[in-house]
């Protein structure tokens, strides 16, 4: 390369810094001298942020039924800290429900996707 390229690129590189860096490097430098302006403008954004609440479905209320009812059938623990044993038909209604809500939760799926 020519001297005369390099020192075009070398001035390339200098405007570049002076239009890009410079700004990014003068707001890096005001930000490290004064935390405390930072933590007041973050303080003013948390301020304007607004939580919805949306009140429960009757999708909500199903699922929470089907979960109650599920739960109610799950063996709970004794005294001694083992597991009580449900015979092989609670077991077997236990997975029908499963079962059954994937079954709707597919079914709503499909008719979402339609």
């Amino acid at each position: 390369m020519s001297d005369v390229t390099k020192r075009g690129e070398l001035l390339e590189w200098m405007k570049f810094c002076k239009e890009k860096i410079d700004p990014i490097d003068k707001m890096w430098n005001r930000r490290l001298e004064d935390p405390a302006s930072e933590n007041d403008s973050d303080d003013s954004r948390e301020e304007k942020v607004h939580v919805i609440a949306r009140s429960p479905t009757e999708e909500d209320e199903r699922q929470d039924s089907i979960v109650a009812n599920i739960l109610d059938k799950v063996p709970q623990r004794g005294r001694g800290g083992g597991v009580v044993k449900k015979s092989a038909a609670e077991a077997a209604e236990i997975r029908k429900l499963i079962n059954q809500t994937n079954e709707d939760d597919e079914e709503k799926q499909n008719e979402q996707d339609k």
